[in-house]
C-alpha cells in the first residue's frame, strides 16, 4: 500500500510538471507571437501609399533591402538600409543616396525631409494592380528611374518637385536675408501641371519645358533680434508679436532643374506674380 501511494505521488508530480511545462510553452508561444506581431508592426517592410495630390505614390520595401517607388505609375527601383530612425535610399542610376529620418506609428509611415516636414504614407496589404511594376503595359520602368538627379521629368514627380521647391526657396531666403533671418517655414500650396500652365497666360508665354515647374508657396519667417520687421512684412506679411513670426506671406515662382547638372535646382520669377 505504501509503495502504491509513492507511485501515485510520483505520477501526480510528473503530471503537474508536464502541465506546468505545457502551460509555460503556451505562454511562451503567445509571448513570442506577441513580440513577433509587435516587431512586424514596427517594420518598414511592406507597401506604403500616399494620395496627397490625388495621385498614388507607393513605397515598396522588401525584406532583402531592395524596393521600388511608384510615383503615379513611374517606377523607381532602389536599395535601402535602416539604422534606428534613419533610412538611406539609393535609387538605381544614382550615385548619391537619399538619407532621411522616418517614423512608424501603427499603419502610418512618416518620412521626414531635410526641412523637418512630414510626408505620411499608409500601410496597404498589397500593391494596386493598376500601378504594379510587373504590369506588362508599364513601359516607363525600363525608361525612367531614380529621383532627384535622374532622367525623370520634374513635372512627372510632384512629390520630388515639392521637396526641391522647399529646399530651393529656403536657400533663396537665406541668401536674401542672410543673418537677419532666424528661421523659416515653407508650405507648397500649388504645383502646376503642364495642362494647368497652358491655361495661365503668363505661364503659357514662358513656354515652360519638362525641367521647369510653376508653384505657389505660403511662407513664415522668423526675423533675427536685430532685423527690421518691416523688411519682412512687405508686401503681404503680418507680424505676430506673441510668436515672433511673420506669417501670411504668399509667393509664386518657377523651379528650374539645371539641364547640365540635373541634381541642381534654382528659383526664377520669385515674387507676388509672374
Amino acid at each position: 500500500m505504501k509503495m502504491k501511494k509513492i507511485i501515485i505521488g510520483v505520477l501526480v508530480v510528473a503530471l503537474l510538471a508536464a502541465g506546468g511545462f505545457i502551460g509555460y510553452k503556451v505562454y511562451k508561444d503567445k509571448t513570442d507571437k506577441s513580440s513577433e506581431d509587435k516587431k512586424d508592426s514596427n517594420s518598414i517592410v511592406g507597401y506604403w501609399e500616399n494620395n496627397d495630390y490625388g495621385l498614388s505614390f507607393i513605397y515598396t520595401f522588401n525584406e532583402d533591402g531592395t524596393g521600388e517607388y511608384d510615383a503615379a505609375g513611374t517606377i523607381m527601383e532602389f536599395t535601402y538600409k535602416t539604422d534606428g530612425d534613419k533610412i538611406s535610399i539609393l535609387y538605381t542610376g544614382n550615385t548619391v543616396s537619399f538619407d532621411t529620418e522616418y517614423k512608424i506609428d501603427g499603419d502610418t509611415l512618416n518620412v521626414i525631409d531635410s526641412l523637418g516636414d512630414d510626408t505620411l504614407y499608409k500601410r496597404i496589404s498589397s500593391k494596386p494592380k493598376n500601378n504594379s511594376s510587373t504590369d506588362s503595359s508599364n513601359t516607363k520602368k525600363s525608361e525612367q528611374k531614380g529621383t532627384a538627379g535622374s532622367n525623370i521629368s520634374i513635372k512627372d514627380n510632384q512629390e520630388e518637385a515639392e521637396y526641391q521647391i522647399k529646399l530651393a526657396v529656403k536657400e533663396l531666403l537665406e541668401k536674401n536675408y542672410g543673418s537677419k533671418l532666424s528661421d523659416s517655414k515653407i508650405n507648397v500650396t500649388k504645383i502646376y501641371t503642364a495642362e494647368e500652365e497652358e491655361k495661365v497666360p503668363a505661364l503659357k508665354e514662358m513656354n515652360l519645358g519638362s525641367n521647369k515647374v510653376a508653384f505657389e508657396v505660403d511662407i513664415e519667417l522668423k526675423p533675427a533680434a536685430n532685423a527690421d520687421i518691416i523688411e519682412f512684412t512687405v508686401p503681404n506679411g503680418e507680424y505676430d508679436e506673441k510668436s515672433g513670426w511673420v506669417k501670411e506671406i504668399s509667393r509664386l515662382g518657377i523651379l528650374v532643374q539645371d539641364k547640365n547638372d540635373n541634381t541642381k535646382y534654382t528659383i526664377e520669377n520669385f515674387g507676388t506674380g509672374w
